[in-house]
């Protein structure tokens, strides 16, 4: 009886240090490092645990910009065009002046998918529904007339977009138009 009493004793303190003493960011938070981007990707946010009265100093071998920030334990980057492995780094002093060790992070800047949708057209209204395909495979078509991966001529001239998500969490969009005319409306034959 007094090993379930124990037992219960340490468990509930157990709970209230879990709830007391570890910030509830770090339970929702994920380590990025090493990490991987898209280019041209804005406002990445990238943080360290904050220690109150400390000064964070943020540092980026290349690839984008610190956009806001700096001297804060977040900072925000917009990354640029140019694919690569850059390094963010961030030096902690705190309130007494003393500086921590840096701690770096490892980013590779990746390249968006590059998308294309085969040509298709011109059709006439009447013509039977067309197969769309986009590549690379596996994205979705969207826009008026579209059914999946087929269009419909009956909708009349559209533009159509192909999306694509690529494992590296890259997406990549493009449009093409469909020239769809319409089939003459023939009048009766008329006899004088």
């Amino acid at each position: 009886m007094i090993y379930k009493e124990i037992q219960l004793f340490f468990m509930k303190n157990l709970l209230l240090f879990f709830i007391f003493f570890i910030p509830s960011t770090l339970l929702s938070q994920t380590q990025v490092c090493p990490d991987l981007v898209c280019i041209n990707t804005q406002n990445e946010d990238y943080f360290v645990v904050n220690t109150p009265g400390s000064t964070y100093n943020w540092s980026l071998s290349g690839g984008g910009v610190i956009s806001s920030g700096q001297g804060t334990s977040t900072v925000f980057i917009n990354w640029g065009s140019t694919v690569g492995t850059y390094t963010l780094q961030v030096i902690e002093t705190s309130v007494n002046g003393c500086v921590g060790q840096p701690v770096t992070c490892q980013i590779d800047v990746v390249n968006s998918p590059n998308i294309t949708i085969n040509s298709v057209g011109p059709f006439c209204s009447d013509d039977a529904i067309v197969n769309l395909v986009g590549n690379p495979s596996g994205g979705v078509f969207s826009g008026t007339g579209v059914f999946g991966d087929t269009f419909d001529p009956s909708f009349g001239s559209q533009t159509v977009t192909y999306t694509y998500n690529d494992p590296n969490g890259c997406s990549g969009t493009t449009n093409i138009n469909i020239v769809v005319n319409p089939i003459p409306n023939t009048s009766p034959i008329y006899k004088e």
